[in-house]
């Protein structure tokens, strides 16, 4: 039975001389690999600029389970990246990797499908907040379910990063988040980010922060390399 799902491309590599494999995460069969023959000779109905990360499609396929590679009766492209300016390649870049990395197959998650498809991929195209990069693994954080517990927090507190709580009184520091650090999260998951100000020396080491939370709760080899590009760019206003 042909079954149709909205997606977002994850990854897409090269197999043999012009077919691809792509990832894509699908709305109500979560992450799927799909083999697409000819894809880099542009034939058929699936042109390979469909198959660009973080695309927004529209699938048809006939799922199997016993398959680890399913096959594409139909796609179409929904929205894709329109990145003009370097700090929107930049931002791109590092939500590309931080994806591929949390995104696991045989995985299904409603809520942050919905997330990614109608807010984060969408605010690729504005113009960027300069925290813009940490409210959005903070809300993934959300989403997955594992976001700190913004009701324990106190002024002055610090976040412990492995049991995702503020704790006044410091238990470990190689786990924990510094009191500024610790106050601007917090602010983010309450108030949003417009009223923050510019800082970028602040900024680099709340997403090391979270890096290191994604670690803890997410996966063990967690990185996000790409984050250098950003620290030659101003992220946004």
């Amino acid at each position: 039975m042909i079954s149709k799902s909205k997606g977002i491309v994850i990854r897409t590599i090269k197999y043999g001389e012009s077919s691809a494999i792509t990832n894509v995460l699908t709305e109500q069969f979560g992450l799927v690999g799909f083999h697409i023959p000819s894809a880099f000779k542009n034939k058929g109905k699936t042109k390979i600029s469909y198959l660009q990360p973080l695309n927004a499609v529209e699938i048809s396929f006939n799922f199997q389970k016993t398959k680890s590679l399913q096959s594409i009766s139909d796609i179409s492209c929904l929205q894709y990246p329109d990145l003009r300016a370097f700090n929107q390649q930049a931002f791109y870049q590092v939500l590309c990797e931080l994806l591929q990395q949390i995104v696991k197959e045989n995985e299904i998650n409603h809520a942050l499908f919905h997330y990614l498809y109608d807010e984060a991929l969408p605010g690729m195209n504005t113009d960027l907040h300069f925290w813009q990069l940490p409210y959005v693994m903070l809300s993934i954080l959300h989403h997955y379910g594992c976001a700190p517990n913004i009701d324990t927090y106190d002024e002055g507190s610090s976040l412990d990063l492995k049991n995702g709580i503020f704790l006044n009184v410091v238990p470990n520091l190689k786990n924990t988040a510094d009191s500024e650090s610790s106050a601007i999260i917090y602010e983010m998951m309450t108030k949003g980010i417009n009223h923050l100000e510019v800082n970028s020396k602040t900024r680099q080491t709340v997403v090391k922060h979270l890096v290191n939370y994604y670690r803890l709760h997410i996966h063990e080899d967690f990185d996000l390399r790409s984050m250098e590009i950003l620290t030659e760019v101003s992220l946004g206003r």
